[in-house]
């Protein structure tokens, strides 16, 4: 999962990832492609809302960072939000999991 030598990074989203927080969390998954990350987290764990542009941002990061060489996945323990990525059928490219560890103790074994 992690190209060695690159860093896991993991970026934290805010209670709701929606129109009016998008931009940042745009912003900070950009960079991290940028800045070289070997994986990249989007930790929702804290997020309970998540509309239509948080799906886009998501889905925007993961293409950045396929283009950029980068693994992408989603930590989402929060049983509503997850079921927005399964209804929208984002599962299927999306790799959503219940913990941030469940990607850090992945990539850390191969």
């Amino acid at each position: 999962m992690q190209d060695s030598g690159r860093p896991v990074t993991v970026i934290a989203a805010g209670e709701e990832l929606d129109v009016s927080t998008g931009g940042a969390m745009r912003d900070r998954l950009r960079r991290a492609t940028e800045d070289g990350a070997g994986f990249i987290v989007a930790d929702l764990t804290a997020t309970r809302f998540l509309d239509s542009t948080g799906l886009g941002v998501l889905v925007g990061g993961l293409r950045r960072a396929w283009a950029a060489g980068c693994g992408f996945g989603i930590a989402c323990p929060y049983e509503p939000v997850r079921r927005v990525f399964q209804i929208s059928g984002l599962t299927r490219v999306l790799d959503v999991r219940d913990s941030v560890e469940s990607f850090t103790s992945a990539t850390a074994d191969g």
